[in-house]
């Protein structure tokens, strides 16, 4: 199984963002290769932090930008999620979706059952 990680982005600050990926950059218990990270942004614009240092997660991250014309979260993880599963949504096709806020931290006791 898959955990596919979906964190809205609209022109925060990379120190806010920083915080979360490092909890996530920090795990012990993950097999990295199972995560896929989805930053959207549902402005349209095609600017996102530069969060490269995190070397754990940084080759899992997925940068994604639309305009919608009512900008916001909730936009932002629909894109995710669209581009995720379509409309394909049986459950031989759902993964784990996880989603985050810039300002969230995942606990050092997060653990993925497979």
């Amino acid at each position: 199984m898959k955990l596919h990680i979906i964190v809205p982005y609209h022109g925060e600050s990379k120190d806010v963002y920083y915080r979360l990926f490092e909890s996530l950059n920090n795990q012990e218990n993950i097999d990295f290769n199972d995560i896929s990270i989805y930053i959207c942004r549902s402005d349209g614009i095609p600017v996102f932090p530069d969060i490269v240092e995190l070397t754990n997660i940084s080759s899992r991250i997925t940068y994604l930008s639309q305009f919608y014309e009512f900008s916001g979260p909730g936009n932002s993880r629909q894109m995710a999620l669209n581009l995720l599963y379509g409309s394909d949504l049986s459950e031989d096709n759902l993964d784990g979706v996880l989603f985050c806020d810039c300002d969230d931290i995942i606990s050092d006791k997060f653990a993925i059952s497979y």
